[in-house]
């Protein structure tokens, strides 16, 4: 059986969804190494060099997060700039067809009476309470 042929788009596909799926862990590592030299300054709070120490890994820490967050949006970027986000889906992302409509319920919901107002609220004229405001804005 011959190799799988793999044309320019699969390489990048491949190549663009690991280096997408490393970010978060490495992101994480760094965000950890930060925390690790806050706890290092506060354990050493009477001892100079050892709060030298947790300042140095604090600054790396947050160089090594800025870094790694700046290339994987990068990445992003150039992902969609070029491929249009054609190549794969994020699995974290909100599906749209969940988000609330204007027309739609929601179940159980203890403050809908079930009435619908007969004319909708028009801000310009209605005043809060139902009635009809007057005045011309």
């Amino acid at each position: 059986m011959p190799p799988a042929q793999q044309n320019l788009t699969d390489i990048i596909q491949t190549l663009t969804g690991l280096a997408l799926s490393v970010v978060p862990v490495l992101a994480a590592l760094a965000l950890l190494y930060f925390f690790w030299g806050i706890a290092t300054s506060l354990f050493n709070a009477g001892d100079k060099d050892g709060i030298k120490k947790g300042r140095e890994k604090m600054l790396w820490g947050f160089i090594a997060l800025f870094v790694v967050l700046s290339l994987g949006g990068l990445v992003y970027l150039l992902e969609n700039t070029f491929f249009g986000n054609s190549l794969h889906t994020n699995p974290g992302s909100f599906p749209s067809n969940a988000l609330p409509t204007p027309n739609s319920k929601i179940i159980n919901n203890p403050f809908d009476s079930g009435a619908v107002p007969s004319v909708p609220f028009d801000p310009l004229h209605d005043t809060p309470n139902g009635g009809v405001n007057t005045q011309t804005p």
